[in-house]
């Protein structure tokens, strides 16, 4: 429906709760709407007192039944009128007053339609809507999803329902349990590795959609270390030689990475054991490691993308 924003109710980052209003637009499209049920609502009076009248007259043997029926009639038409009229209005969005909307500036209001966050608030007060305009956008942050590219030589040992620890940077500390509610059944040429996502409660709301995140799943059946913990693995992509050492590349700040020396162990597939520079949970680049390597050969390692 084509209008005007009259209001703006909820600033953008407020909680919202289902059916609760957002803001309300001034429609022309109302105001005609809201006329015809008051010129309805008018027939149908006119229609109930004629009515009275034709009955009380045949009661009197004044008039003929025919009038009666005749008014009858004519009252039920005006009801049907009226219902109609109050469904064009519902279906614009405006609710049907009680009484007569002559002299009012009828409104929709816009309401949220489920429990959230508001993220982003694109309506500006006074601005022209229509149908197809996107006003709001509600997100409901209570569980996020992280998406893990896992190597395709272990993602065998994963299983859905199964608890994963998450860490959030800016938050090291304090690992979040998630868990594997879908795993792709498709392994990615490019990488070798196969999407898992794990769903991560975030009651607090303390987690941010977006934000960089690293996921450690118990795999059991990991080839152990000689000290019988589980090997560090990493997938070859990440790999690179520079400067005659081999190095993988670590996020050190926003968009920058540095090369990072690791001490290389036994190949298991796609991956390979990491003896000494990194340890389990450690963040590295895997795809685009060799457009840093060459950026990192020209003096600059910025984000490859």
């Amino acid at each position: 429906m084509a209008g005007r924003i009259a209001q703006l109710i909820v600033p953008l980052g407020a909680y919202v709760r289902a059916g609760q209003p957002l803001a309300t637009i001034r429609s022309p499209e109302a105001a005609e709407a809201a006329a015809a049920l008051d010129s309805a609502r008018s027939a149908e009076l006119l229609a109930r007192r004629s009515l009275a009248r034709e009955r009380e007259l045949f009661e009197r043997k004044v008039s003929a039944q025919r009038e009666v029926l005749e008014a009858e009639a004519a009252f039920a038409s005006a009801e049907a009128a009226v219902r109609a009229a109050e469904a064009r209005l519902a279906a614009k969005g405006f609710s049907a007053p009680s009484e007569s909307t002559h002299g009012t500036d009828p409104v929709v209001t816009v309401t949220s339609p489920i429990d959230g966050t508001v993220i982003e608030r694109t309506a500006a007060a006074d601005a022209p809507v229509g149908p197809d305009s996107v006003l709001f956008t509600i997100a409901d942050l209570s569980a996020l999803w992280l998406t893990v590219r896992v190597p395709e030589t272990s993602v065998a040992a994963i299983r859905r329902g199964q608890t994963v620890s998450v860490v959030v940077g800016g938050m090291p500390d304090r690992p979040v349990e998630g868990r594997v509610d879908y795993i792709a059944p498709i392994v990615a040429p490019e990488t070798r590795s196969v999407d898992v996502r794990v769903q991560v409660p975030n009651r607090n709301g303390e987690l941010r959609p977006g934000a960089s995140a690293s996921a450690r799943f118990d795999l059991p059946n990991r080839p152990p270390s000689s000290s019988g913990e589980a090997l560090v693995l990493v997938p070859r992509a990440a790999v690179q030689e520079l400067n005659q050492a081999s190095v993988v590349f670590v996020p050190t700040g926003e968009r920058q990475f540095t090369p990072q020396p690791v001490t290389l162990g036994s190949s298991y597939g796609s991956e390979v054991e990491i003896l000494a520079g990194l340890e389990a949970g450690d963040r590295i680049v895997v795809q685009g490691a060799f457009t840093l390597k060459a950026q990192a050969l020209r003096g600059a390692v910025a984000d490859p993308h």
